[in-house]
């Protein structure tokens, strides 16, 4: 047999060494499998992130809509900074969490959109680009 002629020293390097093999590919599939499970955690809490102005748009934007086209009364000017103001949030988290990916709705056509709905007092304008921008914002 091959082995009779070698060391303690050198069976026992041996030895350990098909015991360790293992347990460090293990180890390494369990850190990278970890890491991916992190990373996609770490893409869900930016696209959440920047949800948040898009969901306050969804909310808002009917409101701006009732005030200036079913003339209800209420501050359409304060609404209608707010409502930029939230694009412009919008705008600059998708470009800080998405600069590299191909986005399917830019926020320029959004901003767009809103150009349309605030520039115009033509009911049915309004609610075109009103749906236009909610199909936006869903995509």
């Amino acid at each position: 047999m091959p082995g009779r002629n070698l060391k303690i020293a050198t069976k026992l390097t041996i030895s350990a060494a098909v015991f360790l093999l293992p347990l460090g590919i293990m180890l390494f599939s369990i850190i990278s499998i970890s890491l991916t499970g992190i990373q996609k955690s770490r893409d869900e809490l930016k696209g959440v992130e920047t949800l948040r102005p898009a969901m306050s748009l969804m909310q808002i934007v009917p409101l701006y809509i009732m005030y200036t086209v079913d003339s209800t009364g209420g501050d359409a000017e304060s609404i209608k900074q707010y409502i930029t103001n939230l694009l412009n949030e919008l705008t600059n988290k998708y470009e800080m969490h998405f600069s590299k990916e191909t986005i399917v709705v830019s926020p320029q056509v959004l901003s767009e959109n809103w150009n349309n709905i605030s520039n115009t007092t033509i009911r049915t304008n309004i609610l075109w680009s009103y749906s236009q921008f909610i199909q936006n914002l869903y995509t």
